[in-house]
């Protein structure tokens, strides 16, 4: 089967909803926001394993690495 060579909308749907909700909500219940169904939590451990979905895991570090100038700009208040 390989590697796929795009993100699916699930996919980057989960990725934005886990970075923007982190410390909020588990990776369960960001698949399950994301339209994963009773699979939440199998979905939500696979799509952050680099093994199994790299272009998932990069898109998360590329997600986290763009608010970082965000959190960076609360440090003064």
């Amino acid at each position: 089967m390989g590697v796929p060579k795009r993100l699916t909308e699930k996919q980057m749907k989960f990725a934005q909803v886990l970075v923007s909700n982190e410390g909020r909500l588990n990776g369960t219940e960001c698949a399950k926001e994301a339209g994963y169904g009773e699979a939440a939590r199998i979905r939500a451990y696979e799509l952050q394993n680099p093994k199994l979905y790299p272009l998932v895991v990069k898109y998360i570090g590329e997600l986290k690495t763009l608010q970082i100038p965000h959190l960076n700009g609360l440090k003064n208040y």
